[in-house]
């Protein structure tokens, strides 16, 4: 679809870091290419040499389609090359991808233009999937499509804001819009803490979500491919057992209660019980989520006699394919408001369906 008449005085630049996928990353450009992105990707390069000059090289040839800043950084430190990254951009509105991932550019217009809009607003984005591709590879078949659940946070002050974010509603904002100068000071304040994935997400999107409401607008925005190259944190348990974590938690805890009692002036001691309670609550459902997840990689019997329910389910609608269509045509609007997103955009009535196609387009290397 085009881009959203939206973009008036201001852009949204998208910052990528990067390290030896030059298959992925070129999809990526050529994907913004095809939608005649207007506003600049900010590549942050850390290949070898040889894989660098392959991506150097359909740069080259997307120059003049294509408003592309790319820089070469040592690797070993993800979150300083965003840093780094952020500083350079000169939009107003900025938002982070990884690359193997698609921003759509209309979404993030909408995005930009809410924002200007509601300036009790601190983030937004488009809504989301997840996809899978043949082999884990750049380009082939589509073989999963998932709901990637995002949820607006529309609290009135910041506590309520942060415990909401951190509990079930628990998902990161970091490839949401929001204003350049704002998204550099989150990561620069986020940077004294060592633990990478606190620092490269769970702060910044906490200190987001402190500073104004983060808003889901009704448009595809963020799809993100599952494979097994995905750069994999520690899970919770490791991270809240590892020797690091005490340290950690202890910077979190003052970086928020800083940022709590600036915003609303609220006592050190309220702010102090709102960063407890809100950890705690998280760390709490982290657990017990991703605990099967990790059951059925170490012990896929164990799991899946717990999960037989999901396996009758799965059955029937391999076998009758034709009950599963009608269910979710039917009967699931009639029995929930719940929203199937992934069956949505592959709708050719779906309000969704054009932007997906053209990701579609792209997964098929037909640009």
């Amino acid at each position: 679809m085009p881009i959203n008449s939206a973009r008036k005085n201001y852009g949204v630049g998208i910052i990528v870091p990067t390290m030896n996928r030059p298959d992925f990353m070129i999809r990526q450009l050529n994907y913004y290419a095809s939608l005649n992105y207007p506003d600049t990707i900010y590549i942050g390069d850390s290949s070898d040499d040889e894989k660098a000059a392959v991506l150097q090289k359909e740069i080259h040839k997307l120059k003049n389609f294509l408003n592309i800043s790319y820089q070469q950084y040592p690797p070993g430190d993800g979150v300083k090359c965003i840093i780094q990254l952020l500083a350079c951009v000169k939009e107003k509105y900025v938002t982070f991808i990884g690359d193997d991932d698609y921003q759509v550019p209309s979404a993030l217009y909408s995005c930009a233009d809410f924002l200007e809009n509601n300036p009790d607003y601190e983030t937004a984005t488009g809504k989301s999937v997840t996809i899978r591709v043949e082999n884990n590879q750049a380009y082939g078949k589509l073989t999963g499509i998932h709901d990637y659940p995002r949820f607006s946070i529309e609290d009135g002050t910041a506590a309520e804001r942060l415990s909401n974010h951190l509990g079930v509603h628990f998902n990161s904002i970091v490839a949401a819009v929001l204003r350049t100068q704002h998204m550099l000071k989150y990561f620069q304040d986020s940077y004294v803490v060592n633990d990478t994935a606190i620092k490269g997400e769970v702060l910044p999107c906490c200190l987001m979500i402190i500073a104004g409401k983060s808003k889901v607008i009704d448009q595809l925005g963020l799809v993100r491919q599952i494979h097994t190259h995905n750069i994999r944190n520690a899970d919770i348990f490791d991270q809240i057992t590892g020797p690091g974590w005490p340290e950690s938690y202890a910077l979190i805890r003052k970086i928020l209660v800083v940022a709590l009692i600036d915003k609303e002036n609220i006592s050190q001691r309220l702010a102090e019980e709102t960063v407890k309670k809100s950890f705690w609550s998280n760390i709490n459902n982290q657990l017990s989520v991703f605990y099967p997840q990790y059951l059925a990689i170490v012990s896929p019997s164990d799991f899946y006699n717990a999960e037989n329910k999901t396996k009758v389910r799965t059955i029937v609608a391999a076998q009758f394919p034709f009950l599963k269509q009608i269910y979710r045509k039917f009967m699931r609007p009639m029995l929930t408001n719940k929203q199937q997103l992934h069956y949505e955009v592959t709708q050719p009535s779906s309000k969704y369906y054009g932007d997906f196609q053209s990701i579609v387009k792209s997964l098929e290397h037909g640009i």
